[in-house]
């Protein structure tokens, strides 16, 4: 029965279905509750939490908690026709093109996820309210070098000690939300993309997760 709920818990995340301890838990009633099995330790075949924490335990090198990742739902809606157009289209934008010249950037953001809980399986889960915070862009390229960071702080102003001491040559800035808003897009690649980029000879790929936001036609 352990390995039926592990394997039942590791193919959870192929139907985007977030699992916590309580669902775990409950599951494990209802299957004890079909086989007419009654564990007398349980209340009412309802597992505790020490005995949940045990079972994970034993089986820590397949399953574990893991912190939900909150995604909107737009982003939840790509399926696999449009993954395998990106990727076609990725290998013929980067053709012929040094790893070095192929630079992947991304955004992220530090603490305060909204709604946030630890699940056992599937570190993901559907909300139109995703990040806050402080956020980083970070930038590598396929040869494997990697550019400065990127830093934008959640606050009105820019105090001078939150740049003192930082990773190497990294730029800061600040927003109100956290978030990259355009103009601090704009001086990221103007301050880093930009520079390293010229700094190469021939074609050069620049790719990041979500552009359109950033990207202006103007």
């Amino acid at each position: 029965m352990e390995n039926t709920l592990v394997q039942h818990l590791i193919y959870l995340p192929t139907w985007g279905f977030p699992f916590d301890t309580m669902d775990f838990r409950m599951t494990v009633k209802r299957i004890l509750d079909k086989e007419g099995r009654t564990v007398k330790c349980f209340k009412a075949n309802v597992s505790g939490e020490d005995w949940c924490s045990g079972f994970m335990d034993s089986h820590k090198a397949k399953i574990k908690n893991r912190m939900c990742q909150n995604m909107s739902r737009k982003r939840a809606e790509v399926n696999r026709k449009a993954i395998d157009q990106y990727f076609a289209e990725l290998e013929h934008s980067i053709d012929c093109v040094p790893p070095q010249n192929i630079v992947n950037y991304g955004e992220t953001n530090l603490t305060d996820e909204p709604g946030q809980k630890r699940l056992i399986r599937y570190p993901e889960r559907l909300m139109n309210s995703t990040k806050t915070s402080t956020g980083l862009m970070l930038a590598g390229t396929a040869g494997g070098d990697i550019l400065p960071v990127y830093v934008v702080y959640k606050s009105e102003h820019l105090w001078s000690t939150w740049i003192a001491i930082g990773p190497h040559k990294a730029r800061f800035n600040r927003s109100k939300s956290g978030w990259f808003v355009h103009i601090c897009f704009v001086l990221w690649f103007k301050s880093i993309a930009l520079p390293y980029c010229r700094s190469l000879e021939d074609k050069k790929v620049l790719k990041g997760d979500n552009p359109s936001p950033n990207f202006s036609t103007a």
